[in-house]
């Protein structure tokens, strides 16, 4: 592990040690290497934008971090580390609606915007009067460029582990997104657990597709590479999407050796038919990481069998448990273990053995009963809350939230962060079962919303349908669900011939699987469901969606796990 407490004392080691190996690289949708960074020539660059931003008054401020292109974004990431401004990464909004980004803007009290000349020029001009925007891909004038007046120029941050590295913003898929305060020690505690549970070395090759203003993107493929000395080739999320095989015809063409990403872009792969697996080499692939969303041991199954002639190796999973407010990484383990739970029904992966200290770094973790904060009894489903050197010290700004959340005790110890996440403890063996907030009550049982989702998905890969959305809601008083399922025409689905055959086959196979029936089914368009910036569904606007569609208003079901007899949020849970 290195010496360097902080992340500009990670990147000038590194700009020093090593000034000519390859850091990032950044691919076209060709598989075309369009540009690579090396440590110096990223130290460089960065540093022209760094005195750009000190010259701004940018110090110890907190900078909205909006970028499209990768290479953009890692550039403007690293200035604002070394500038001592805060960065504070977030998607780019989605058409028109500027007023959004605005109110974040607001909210966060941020000093200005780093982004491009072409986003810049997107932006109405009345949206962000108060904010100034600072344009990352042009030099202004009077502003040095030779590497040795810049030198001389910058001043260098004082950096201890306690100081705001940066503000990483929640996908905003359970509530509106909350800025996590994460310090210079946090993050660095964190690659340290990275680095040990995935074994890292300067001889491993990365690659990602995720979104850069996410954390699992930018935790793992921009910071991660600067502290154990990786490699990382980076792909366009738009590219990824649009054709999935691009992900695994880069795993092969540069023997890339890490790669991951959620349960769902393994799936997409898989349902890739023309892919010529046979051309692919993977056997090289040797920590093929999960998490983010619930694990459906059956997606991994799927991708295994169909990349098996191609190399890929059973013992390459990883999958692994963590949230923005542990900085990512939380735990993990080797290979796919599974446990049915108490109820015995539906098969759980293993995400984190809780004695292994090299997957579970120095965190400690629980499984709570979120009402009464006792810790549960073995198998029993309750929260999952973890302490560790990693947890962010609370939400931007947002000090009732971080109290109600943040430094909880357990039976009088501790300083705990409790998730919102729902899991079981087995044999130290840690399994995720879904979030608080996505438990459906139906008929006096305590469904998963994960779990009807997973089964719609896996059972109707020939339907066209591309994401299934399940929300509790109240009709007559009465606890129900609705099923929300995007197809991927994006036709008027009354025009779709076979939509009443769906819609009736995905009511059988929730009635059969789990003897309970949803109140109705729709079938919408591609793009139709709300979709938070990292990609999962937006669950607090889907009932929006449905009452405007079918003109009568339902209320949001009650919402608890098995067993409480008093709604979370009484005991001010922020799950």
């Amino acid at each position: 592990m290195p010496k360097d407490r902080d992340l500009i004392s990670l990147l000038e080691a590194g700009a020093v040690a090593t000034p000519e190996k390859p850091l990032y690289s950044f691919l076209d949708r060709e598989l075309r290497c369009t540009d690579t960074l090396t440590y110096k020539s990223l130290f460089d660059e960065a540093l022209v934008l760094a005195c750009q931003l000190q010259r701004c008054g940018l110090n110890r401020t907190p900078v909205l971090l909006i970028q499209q292109k990768n290479i953009e974004f890692v550039r403007s990431f690293w200035a604002c580390l070394l500038a001592g401004a805060w960065p504070m990464p977030c998607a780019r909004p989605r058409g028109k609606k500027w007023s959004q980004l605005l109110t974040l803007a607001v909210q966060s009290r941020a000093a200005a915007i780093m982004t491009s000349s072409a986003i810049a020029r997107l932006i109405p001009a009345q949206a962000l009067l108060p904010v100034p925007i600072v344009v990352s891909d042009t030099t202004p004038a009077g502003m040095p460029i030779d590497i040795g007046e810049l030198n001389k120029v910058w001043v260098r941050p004082s950096i201890c582990a306690d100081d705001i590295a940066f503000i990483q913003y929640t996908s905003g898929s359970m509530s509106n997104p909350k800025g996590v305060v994460i310090t210079h020690g946090n993050v660095m505690s964190n690659l340290a657990a990275i680095s040990r549970a995935f074994s890292c070395s300067d001889r491993d090759i990365g690659l990602s597709w995720l979104p850069l203003h996410h954390d699992m993107g930018l935790i793992g493929h921009v910071l991660q590479p600067v502290f154990a000395g990786i490699h990382n080739y980076f792909l366009n999320p738009t590219d990824f999407l649009a054709n999935p095989c691009l992900w695994i015809e880069a795993i092969s063409t540069f023997h890339v050796t890490i790669a991951g990403g959620p349960a769902f872009s393994y799936g997409f792969c898989t349902r890739q038919r023309r892919h010529q697996t046979g051309k692919l080499q993977l056997d090289q692939w040797r920590i093929a990481y999960c998490g983010a969303d619930r694990i459906a041991a059956e997606t991994l199954r799927q991708f295994e069998r169909r990349y098996a002639e191609s190399g890929f190796k059973r013992d390459a999973w990883f999958p692994c448990y963590g949230l923005a407010e542990s900085t990512l990484f939380v735990c993990g383990t080797k290979g796919v273990g599974l446990s049915t739970g108490v109820d015995g029904n539906e098969h759980y992966v293993c995400i984190g053995a809780l004695d292994d200290g090299d997957s579970c770094g120095d965190a400690d973790i629980k499984v709570v009963d979120p009402v009464s904060r006792m810790v549960c009894l073995e198998g029993d489903i309750g929260e999952i809350w973890v302490a560790s050197d990693s947890v962010s010290p609370g939400y931007y700004h947002q000090s009732i939230l971080s109290r109600q959340s943040f430094n909880l005790l357990i039976e009088g110890r501790g300083a705990y962060f409790r998730t919102g996440d729902l899991g079981f403890i087995v044999n130290r063996h840690l399994y995720f079962t879904g979030s608080l907030k996505n438990v459906i009550k139906v008929r006096g049982r305590s469904l998963h919303a994960e779990d009807i989702e997973t089964l719609l998905q896996l059972e109707t890969l020939d339907t066209g349908l591309q994401r299934c959305v399940a929300v509790g809601i109240q009709v007559d008083n009465v606890d129900s669900f609705v099923i929300l399922a995007e197809h991927r025409s994006r036709r008027p689905t009354q025009q779709l011939t076979g939509i009443g055959q769906l819609q009736r086959q995905l009511k059988n196979l929730v009635c059969d699987t789990f003897g309970v029936t949803p109140h109705a089914v729709l079938i919408l368009p591609s793009a139709s469901l709300p979709v938070s910036s990292s990609g999962k569904p937006v669950r607090s606007l889907c009932l929006d969606i449905y009452n405007d569609l079918t003109k009568t208003p339902c209320n949001k079901s009650s919402i608890m796990p098995r067993g409480l007899t008093h709604s979370p949020m009484e005991a001010g849970s922020n799950a």
